[in-house]
């Protein structure tokens, strides 16, 4: 048993570099242990209310590096801090998301117009569960060291006719950038693309699922995505209204060479049954909510064959076939579908 306690210590102690406190976990439980290994952090995980208690100048976190701070159904909040920085950021996020609104405590009552806000150089990742355009222009506008942006669900503007080119966004450091807008539709692609534009010359990954209201002119597609110079991933699904006559020519807008170049993704399109035409990226990563076309040869690709690869769905879970004519679900179609959709636990419609 010669040095048990320290070869013990030494096994436990790496996992308490990581805090992950669970929302039920009450406070005076985290106040009887945090104590003795609080030198030992170098990442904190707390909702907002955990973290008040947590960051009142009873710890010392001298290691600390990272805090994720979390706003249940609001937003999780990645920040860079320190021992000196960590209660300052802490309080800085709050009121920048309650300025942005994003996320507001009742008991907080900080009402400063985000024009006066400082920037915050603390926060480096943010999801967003819900927000405005112009929420998400304010939010922006106030993080210049941001790396990671997740936006699940983004509404249009209420009434205040705001750009990006409105507010001073210099997005030189984001890397990953993902966004949905299906719940309520967007009027155009012109929003979105003016957000890459501001982060064109960092920008490595990019995700949109977009539904829009107005027909959508598929060359801005390049004009947004080719200025990216250091894009290594797109994945894209959007939906817009289109007559049949454009339809058919759609394709023709992804046979540049820009789009077949084989860093690029082949690019799926079809005429839904219930609202419009689809164009998707393949392989499609979304779970939207699409009427498939039940005859495959309605299924247009831009380069490749649609036994290809890197032809398939990798999460649509429900999966829903607008039939024209009544037509038949033919065997060689099921066994095409078999092979195309590929997320576990799938409803067929």
């Amino acid at each position: 048993f010669y040095g048990l306690n320290d070869r013990f210590n030494r096994l436990i102690y790496p996992s308490l570099h990581r805090l992950i406190i669970a929302d039920e976990l009450v406070d005076d439980v985290l106040e009887q242990y945090i104590v003795q290994f609080d030198d030992l952090i170098e990442l904190i995980s707390c909702d907002v209310g955990q973290g008040r208690n947590l960051f009142s100048n009873r710890y010392a976190f001298v290691n600390l590096r990272t805090l994720i701070l979390r706003c249940p159904q609001y937003a999780t909040v990645e920040l860079s801090v320190d021992a000196e920085t960590v209660r300052s950021a802490f309080q800085f996020c709050l009121n920048l998301l309650s300025c942005c609104d994003i996320f507001a405590e009742s008991n907080n009552e900080f009402t400063q117009p985000v024009e006066q806000l400082l920037p915050c150089p603390f926060v480096v990742r943010l999801a967003i569960d819900n927000c405005s355009q112009q929420s998400l222009l304010a939010v922006l506008s106030r993080t210049p060291q941001l790396r990671y942006l997740r936006v699940k669900q983004l509404v249009a503007f209420d009434q205040v006719s705001l750009s990006p080119s409105d507010l001073p966004l210099r997005l030189s450091f984001l890397k990953d950038l993902r966004i949905s807008a299906t719940i309520q539709r967007l009027n155009s692609m012109a929003f979105i693309g003016e957000i890459i534009q501001c982060c064109q010359t960092s920008l490595e990954y990019l995700s949109l699922e977009i539904s829009l209201d107005d027909p959508m002119n598929t060359d801005d597609l390049q004009q947004i995505f080719e200025p990216c110079q250091n894009l290594k991933k797109i994945h894209f699904a959007i939906n817009c209204p289109l007559d049949e006559d454009d339809d058919v020519d759609l394709l023709t807008h992804f046979e540049t060479d820009w789009w077949l170049d084989a860093r690029r993704p082949p690019v799926l399109s079809f005429r839904s049954g219930h609202g419009g035409t689809w164009i998707v990226s393949m392989p499609c990563h979304f779970d939207s909510y699409v009427w498939f076309p039940i005859d495959p040869s309605d299924w247009r690709i831009n380069k490749g064959h649609l036994n290809s690869h890197d032809f398939y769905f990798t999460k649509q879970k429900s999966i829903r076939f607008a039939c024209h004519h009544r037509q038949l679900l033919m065997p060689e179609s099921l066994r095409f579908f078999g092979q195309v959709f590929r997320a576990p636990n799938q409803e067929l419609s």
